[in-house]
């Protein structure tokens, strides 16, 4: 009886071992399961509000495009990828708030989508500190993509296109003198004046004044004055979109005849040029852009709209990531390192990036409203 018993226990506990070892796996497989099923978070932090709002809406537009593609193909391996979209409100202040809130509380490791500088740069200790891919769609201040090798800008940064600017302004028209009107609270606008006005110099011409604004400021006819009072042959005028046609009409309200720069973001924005009541002699220039896939016209068939280059800019943010998560998956450095040693066939034409996450080789041709 004794030996039945002690058999009895003994197979009991190893029905119970198996039992455990069973319920385990099981646990062990559903697990796996549940994270292949679990979508790729990824956060577009941008200015949906604001002065920058209109560049935030355009970038948004392109972006949800090509997510749409993504996701209704299948997404990545199988996993959707769903998007925590933050407003920034172009406000350093705000959009701390929504870094923090995407990497804290969601967990998330790839951001995209900013397009003020200003927000960028008060950001990057936190982007830093987490390990964070970070692709911006604008946010053109030089120093952005020098704060950490995993930033990159999917836009040309300020410095080159104030220096393409000024070329044209110098050589192409022959002009000798020019004003500028800058905003001085924002690291984009620092860049633009910076780079401009040392071409202009640099070409042996003249800076007759600089006046400055603050990024809310709707009235700067004070600061046109004195810019017009020295003559000089062209005025630049660095805005955001929403006073890029309320300066340059208070400008020409001046009687000002002259030639006038301005910043390409501003000037293309949707509906700016139509709001300009003069718009004789304003020129701007633009990276040169290649049509080099279809999407201009499967955006027009989907949306009946014609796509800008700030919709492009975003639909080209959410490709790149959908390359870099294609593959390395979730592993930054692994794309970081993707990224920096592949070309990449965009909307706009084929990229590359430099040592420091930017643009390489881009070209640069100048329009005339």
């Amino acid at each position: 009886m004794k030996n039945k018993k002690t058999i009895y226990n003994i197979m009991s506990l190893l029905i119970l071992t198996i039992i455990i070892i069973s319920g385990c796996d099981q646990s062990k497989e559903a697990n796996v399961v549940k994270e292949i099923n679990k979508p790729i978070e990824v956060a577009f932090i941008s200015s949906m509000t604001g002065d920058a709002g209109i560049w935030g809406h355009q970038v948004k537009k392109g972006f949800d495009f090509a997510l749409d593609e993504i996701n209704s193909n299948g997404g990545i391996s199988g996993r959707i990828i769903k998007v925590i979209y933050e407003d920034d409100e172009c406000n350093p202040n705000k959009g701390i708030s929504a870094y923090n809130k995407v990497i804290e509380l969601d967990n998330v490791k790839i951001i995209t989508g900013t397009v003020c500088s200003s927000v960028a740069m008060a950001s990057m200790n936190k982007v830093k500190e987490n390990n964070i891919l970070y692709l911006a769609s604008g946010a053109s201040s030089p120093e952005v993509t020098k704060q950490d090798d995993k930033v990159f800008r999917l836009w040309v940064a300020d410095n080159y296109e104030a220096k393409a600017l000024a070329e044209y302004a110098s050589k192409t028209l022959n002009l000798d003198s020019f004003g500028i009107l800058a905003c001085n609270d924002n690291p984009a606008c620092t860049a633009l004046e910076t780079s401009f006005s040392e071409t202009i110099k640099k070409n042996g011409k003249e800076i007759t004044g600089v006046n400055y604004y603050v990024t809310r400021d709707k009235d700067v006819k004070t600061e046109l004055t004195k810019l017009i009072s020295d003559n000089p042959k062209g005025i630049y005028l660095i805005t955001q979109s929403p006073q890029a046609a309320l300066f340059i009409n208070q400008l020409r309200g001046f009687g000002y005849d002259g030639k006038i720069f301005t910043y390409s973001p501003a000037i293309t924005a949707e509906g700016v040029i139509d709001q300009i009541k003069d718009k004789k002699n304003i020129y701007y220039v633009s990276a040169v852009s290649k049509q080099e896939t279809d999407f201009w016209e499967r955006y027009k068939a989907k949306t009946g709209e014609d796509a800008d280059l700030l919709v492009a800019l975003g639909y080209d943010s959410m490709k790149m990531i959908e390359a870099g998560l294609r593959e390395c998956g979730e592993n930054n450095n692994c794309i970081r390192d993707y990224f920096f040693a592949n070309e990449f066939p965009l909307s706009r034409g084929t990229i590359k990036f430099d040592s420091n996450g930017d643009l390489t080789g881009v070209k640069f041709e100048a329009h005339k409203v």
